[in-house]
């Protein structure tokens, strides 16, 4: 990482800890006593945050806040929208995760043996979200669609809405 680019990092995180003055009065003082800029305190609490989260929730924490935060928001636009074509890609992507919970929590005795499973798991639930991918859609074609939905008596006629 270039000079610039830190520079550019410690010159956004000022900015907002300019927004909270309780927060940036407290760094400051850290700051201070440790003789560091206050920057360096701030992504320090961030990052001793971050690994307790993931040394204390195993990962999983982080691994379902990737799933969730990220897709939620997209979702919240989507609805917002008045384009109907990413309310599919987003309500595709919460069926897909949804059963990948269920299939993930009733096999976890299975899962928990596989090496690097959090790596997987994240390159996965990436995958479905990216709207480059449109990996929610792939999985729903080629795995729920074929496999699933028969068994539900649904059909293209019968079970899609016209607006």
């Amino acid at each position: 990482m270039s000079a610039d680019a830190v520079q550019a990092i410690k010159v956004k995180v000022d900015e907002y800890l300019a927004k909270v003055p309780v927060v940036n009065e407290q760094v400051e003082k850290i700051a201070h006593k440790l003789k560091v800029e206050k920057a360096y305190v701030a992504v320090s609490i961030v990052a001793v945050v971050f690994l307790l989260i993931v040394l204390i929730g195993g990962g999983d924490i982080v691994l379902d806040a990737i799933g969730f935060l990220y897709p939620a928001y997209c979702s919240i636009k989507a609805i917002e929208s008045n384009n109907k074509d990413d309310d599919t890609q987003w309500l595709t992507y919460w069926l897909v995760f949804g059963l990948f919970k269920v299939v993930e929590s009733v096999a976890d005795f299975l899962i928990s043996s596989i090496p690097f499973y959090f790596l997987i798991k994240l390159a996965f639930l990436v995958y479905l979200f990216l709207p480059q991918t449109q990996g929610a859609k792939v999985v729903y074609d080629n795995v729920i669609k074929v496999h699933l939905v028969p068994h539900l008596g649904i059909t293209a006629s019968s079970g899609k809405k016209s607006d």
